[in-house]
């Protein structure tokens, strides 16, 4: 194959494909439009970080231990679409992106970037995944996730049938061995869930005056036991749970002891803690009254969605 064959077919592959695997292959982050919706879509559920930054200086660093190299820069965010509720506090501060190379970066430039973890402490820095200039991605992102028929739109929706929003984990490792077992009694007495212990970490939402123990039982559906995010050890398990009441559930609803006072309904109910900058700005557009404005102890989060 000819140099000029070999140079035509690598500017391609680089045009139409796009690097979802780290940052040692984040340079190929040039992708065609019509395919442009469907990574962001996989992003979106693959990376722990995903804001809209201006880019302040190439070959620079916030992070103090951290030098200056050709692969960091120096950026701000101004919008966000998720990133870890324990870190909502670095909201709108400078921060510090690895990417493999600065190809098409330069200062004041707004990208989006998609991102893993790299260093949390008194500032923070992120390895990029994948990048996209804002001009191409701002349009994707607010027909797919902000628009009427995005997940930000039926998250509002299912908000409004919400009692509490809290992070924890639920207690699951002592019925794991029993789960055949326990469907059967679940037939055989009628009942459609278990109740499990709950421990609670932050309130994100509750109601005017509302107070939630920091352990509690909550009825968890069977088939829920088996959801992806919880088929991890008890230990491990941190995540962020959209709490029911069970006030107008049958008396039977659990087969192990009498109903607790909230429960799960869906899979809906539980989402990663990397969505919990999305769902606190979907809070904040809640009508006040209605639900109550969070806690005031309610962690910032990385920031806001425009509404």
């Amino acid at each position: 194959m000819s140099r000029s064959a070999t140079s035509t077919r690598r500017s391609l592959v680089a045009a139409c494909a796009i690097a979802l695997i780290g940052p040692a292959a984040a340079h190929a982050q040039l992708i065609t439009i019509d395919r442009l919706a469907d990574s962001l879509g996989k992003l979106r559920r693959t990376s722990t970080f995903a804001f809209r930054a201006r880019v302040d200086t190439l070959h620079a660093s916030t992070v103090p231990g951290i030098p200056a190299s050709a692969h960091t820069i120096a950026v701000t965010p101004t919008l966000a679409l998720q990133c870890p509720h324990a870190v909502g506090v670095y909201a709108g501060q400078p921060l510090t992106v690895y990417v493999e190379d600065t190809t098409r970066l330069a200062p004041m430039q707004e990208w989006w970037f998609f991102a893993s973890g790299w260093v949390i402490g008194d500032h923070i820095g992120v390895r990029s995944v994948a990048r996209f200039q804002a001009a191409r991605a701002d349009s994707a992102l607010e027909r797919d996730f902000l628009g009427p028929n995005g997940p930000r739109a039926q998250l509002k929706h299912h908000l409004e049938d919400t009692v509490f929003v809290v992070t924890g984990r639920i207690s699951l490792d002592s019925v794991r061995p029993n789960v055949g077992a326990a469907i059967q009694r679940i037939i055989n007495r009628g009942a459609s869930a278990v109740s499990l212990p709950f421990t609670r970490g932050s309130v994100m939402l509750a109601p005017d005056g509302g107070h939630v123990d920091s352990t509690f039982n909550v009825a968890v559906p069977f088939s829920l036991i088996l959801t992806p995010l919880l088929q991890v050890p008890d230990a491990y398990q941190h995540l962020l749970f959209l709490l029911h009441v069970t006030l107008n559930e049958p008396g039977n609803l659990v087969t192990n002891g009498p109903k607790p006072p909230f429960m799960l309904r869906s899979a809906d109910d539980i989402l990663q803690i990397a969505d919990s900058a999305g769902v606190a700005s979907v809070i904040a557009q809640l009508p006040k009254g209605q639900l109550g404005a969070p806690p005031t102890d309610f962690v910032a989060q990385c920031g806001t969605l425009p509404p």
